[in-house]
């Protein structure tokens, strides 16, 4: 596996901590992503998010280890110098460039100074320690480094006897650091438990909106492959207006219509879809509501809010989110089934998160009756594509026409993501 990814990345994709563990541990450079994603697909391999800046690759092959990657721009401040540390990289003994016996010393001693088990960080060093040459080689990288603190940590012939719980204590490493800015750096990571990162990418959200008709649905689905390929977990999400969290909203709604005997609809039926008998409230259709009306498309409204809220919230366990309609959709939606409704727009406009992405996928009424024609009345799409004209104006989404051919209207949302890939 590992010639295999070597002649796909070259010296691109580094072992930074050796091949002797239980995973891979792999360094990602600058351009490598596809190809190193590509090479792991193509053997079997699914990515799902792991620590801080890093992609965990398995197979369903028990025969074949997870590969640990983590990105050149998360290398952690603690350890050795991005640079320096590939300069003294060799591909003698392995197909992939593989760090030097005193780096990979060094970013041991750090990992202990940020809390590591001494016992573990002795038995992955004892061997390294073994090696012709290599303890003046690591005092000169320490030196370098301005790090001669971990440098005589990592040394110690009774690291792994170390009492305190089997970890530095603290006041050990408070002195370290006054020398010893990587062990500053790893006292840091200590205290407050998160690894700070030279740069840590954000997970991308990707919104795709549009009438009925549009291609929102099939682009989505070739935006999640794209960044599957380039290495990205990601998953797709669907959030329409009171259908998130219909169930919660009928539980809520059933009970209020029966303790005020409310035969109407507030919503416009055939704008919502419901094939009912049950008419619309004539009042509402003039946009007089009554009280509760008025409070119940608020609660419509933030219960969408919520719903796209928990689909973003995905992105804190490091996974890209594709989603299916947006903020331009909601607003329409709110419009077009109930009539303006200035508090319920603004809640949505507020609470609704931005994405790295709004893609707005440009259709008329002709399009979308050619394409969905059992889909909407011909009025309520005219007034969609009114009212995505006029959202749209105030929320400046990349505009895409996408009455055109499937394939070119791909390429362009596609070439929208890849921009967006490089720039993370």
């Amino acid at each position: 596996m590992l010639e295999r990814l070597a002649q796909g990345v070259g010296r691109s994709a580094v072992l930074w901590r050796g091949t002797g563990g239980s995973d891979v541990d792999m360094l990602l450079l600058p351009g490598a992503e596809r190809a190193l994603a590509g090479a792991l697909t193509g053997a079997g391999f699914e990515p799902t998010p792991g620590g801080p800046g890093r992609l965990v690759w398995s197979s369903q092959d028990a025969a074949q280890r997870e590969v640990d990657v983590i990105s050149w721009r998360s290398w952690p401040r603690h350890y050795p110098r991005l640079s320096g540390f590939l300069e003294r990289c060799s591909t003698a003994e392995t197909a992939l460039p593989a760090a030097s016996p005193e780096d990979r010393l060094l970013i041991l001693a750090a990992e202990a100074a940020a809390g590591r088990p001494l016992a573990h960080i002795a038995g992955k060093a004892r061997p390294l320690l073994a090696q012709p040459g290599v303890l003046g080689r690591l005092q000169a990288l320490a030196r370098a480094e301005r790090a001669p603190s971990l440098a005589r940590l990592i040394v110690r012939p009774n690291l792994a006897t170390t009492r305190h719980g089997g970890r530095i204590p603290y006041r050990e490493l408070v002195l370290m650091g006054v020398r010893d800015r990587r062990a500053r750096a790893a006292l840091a990571v200590r205290a407050t438990g998160r690894i700070r990162a030279s740069r840590r990418p954000r997970p991308m959200l990707i919104a795709l909106s549009g009438m009925d008709g549009s291609g929102k649905s099939t682009l989505a689905d070739q935006v999640l492959a794209q960044l599957r390929a380039h290495g990205v977990p990601a998953e797709r999400s669907w959030v329409r207006l009171a259908g998130g969290d219909a169930v919660t909203l009928g539980r809520i709604a059933a009970p209020v219509k029966r303790i005020l005997r409310h035969r109407h609809a507030i919503s416009d039926p055939v704008a919502s879809g419901d094939t009912g008998a049950k008419t619309r409230d004539p009042r509402a259709a003039e946009g007089r509501w009554t009280p509760v009306s008025w409070v119940w498309i608020l609660v419509v409204a933030a219960s969408a809010a919520r719903s796209h809220r928990r689909a973003a919230a995905r992105r804190r366990a490091g996974v890209a989110v594709v989603c299916d309609r947006w903020l331009i959709d909601a607003l329409v939606d709110l419009q077009v089934r109930y009539g303006r409704h200035r508090v319920a727009a603004a809640l949505l406009r507020t609470l609704v998160p931005s994405p790295e992405a709004a893609i707005l996928l440009e259709v008329d009424v002709a399009t979308s009756k050619r394409r969905k024609p059992e889909d909407q009345p011909e009025r309520v799409l005219k007034s969609m594509e009114r009212l995505y004209e006029e959202v749209a104006d105030g929320l400046m989404p990349i505009r895409v026409d996408a009455r055109r051919e499937q394939r070119l209207v791909g390429e362009d949302v596609m070439r929208i993501v890849d921009s967006l890939i490089v720039r993370s």
